[in-house]
């Protein structure tokens, strides 16, 4: 993946549980792997501070999927592009989502802003995803259970089934 835009975020879902855990799942990785830092990357420096230059690329959301950012306009040091494809390479290859999402912008002088989201599997490899994806197969089905009837128990089942089928999970009531 080869990113140009002055802004990216990668979204996928790992089996970690912090942002340490992540970070921790890439300098392992690196430790066995040397040949594969990114340039912009002290590749001499002690795991704790190869550490400390991956993190700021790493949050989690509230949901606990993985944030990965770059912005290069950005002062917090997450501005370098190949750090945040290496990190979304190996990313990518260990997600225990169904794909995942890069939502990009970039400035571009003849037509100003511009952005988009791409979709990246296990492999990293980029796929397309229509318009009839999941996601819009269960709100089309959801908006016809919901139109022109009276709700019940069963409806609400119904669009739990729907929801669940997407990949979401629906939380019970904590007493």
């Amino acid at each position: 993946m080869s990113y140009t835009q002055h802004a990216s975020t990668a979204t996928c879902t790992l089996s970690v549980n912090t942002v340490d855990e992540a970070v921790t799942l890439l300098t392992d990785w690196l430790g066995n792997n040397p040949d594969e830092f990114p340039d912009s990357l002290s590749e001499d420096g002690a795991e704790s501070e190869i550490a400390d230059e991956l993190s700021p690329y790493i949050s989690r959301d509230e949901s606990g999927q993985i944030i990965v950012s770059v912005d290069s306009e950005s002062d917090d040091g997450n501005y370098s592009s190949d750090v945040f494809d290496f990190i979304t390479s190996h990313f990518a290859e260990i997600q225990t989502s169904e794909y995942m999402t890069v939502t990009w912008s970039c400035f571009l002088s003849r037509d100003g802003m511009s952005s988009g989201t791409d979709y990246y599997d296990q492999d990293g490899k980029y796929f397309y995803i229509s318009s009839k994806s999941k996601d819009s197969k269960a709100l089309d089905s959801i908006a016809a259970l919901l139109s022109g009837t009276e709700w019940n128990v069963d409806t609400l089942m119904s669009i739990s089934d729907l929801v669940t089928g997407t990949g979401r999970e629906i939380k019970d009531l904590e007493n």
